[in-house]
């Protein structure tokens, strides 16, 4: 015979466990994301991790470049330029400009297999590939800058002498490693200036477009 004092604990007992479970049960859907599906969850960290990720767009522009590119379409490509080019397994770019009286502005962004040979291409051209460093012109460095890339550069080409931290440059690169992707920056005056041209564009406004690429790169490996 169950007395009913001895009843009433038990279902005090089993109303409390059920109550446990249903917090537990919150809890565990807050931290896994309420149901969403481990694919689901996959899916969205190959999309953060993808190479299109680091790709600029017009968004990333501030009100100096919105206006120097205003009314001028991007191109772009995702061919390597040659088969297994610099050993990459995947390749996106994308152009603006570089018409009369509008600058270059140029993004390449490389996969590798893996973070070794990332990391060797880094190594082998810290300064990218899209300046001829010969014929009497060098690439300055910036210095140390807070950024998010594990390895990275910020220069100013210049065939002329000058300063470390040069605040107005006719040719701007940075090349940024995140994990095992690469990303090279150019900034440079048009094809169509004279030999010689004294266009100059600011440190700050190439600067931002490096940082707005760090964030992107940020969330990749």
């Amino acid at each position: 015979m169950v007395y009913p004092a001895i009843r009433r604990e038990r279902t005090f007992f089993k109303a409390r466990s059920c109550r446990l479970l249903s917090a537990a049960a919150v809890l565990a859907c807050l931290l896994t994301g309420c149901g969403q599906r481990s694919a689901d969850v996959a899916q969205a960290k190959q999309a953060a991790d993808s190479i299109d990720s680091l790709a600029l767009t017009e968004a990333d522009f501030g009100p100096e470049l919105v206006g120097l590119f205003r009314g001028v379409s991007p191109s772009g490509s995702a061919e390597l330029p040659l088969p297994r080019y610099l050993g990459a397994d995947a390749y996106r770019s994308r152009a603006w400009g570089d018409t009369k009286n509008v600058p270059l502005l140029y993004e390449e962004i490389f996969e590798f297999s893996d973070t070794d040979l990332a990391r060797a291409e880094f190594g082998a051209a810290p300064n990218g590939r899209n300046y001829h460093l010969v014929d009497g012109y060098r690439a300055y460095s910036q210095g140390e800058i807070d950024l998010s890339a594990v390895d990275y550069n910020v220069f100013c080409a210049s065939r002329r002498s000058l300063s470390s931290f040069e605040s107005q440059c006719s040719g701007w690169g940075f090349r940024g490693r995140y994990g095992r992707y690469i990303v090279d920056l150019v900034l440079r005056e048009s094809r169509f200036e004279s030999v010689g041209s004294v266009t100059r564009f600011g440190r700050r406004m190439f600067f931002e477009l490096v940082e707005a690429v760090d964030a992107k790169g940020g969330g990749v490996s």
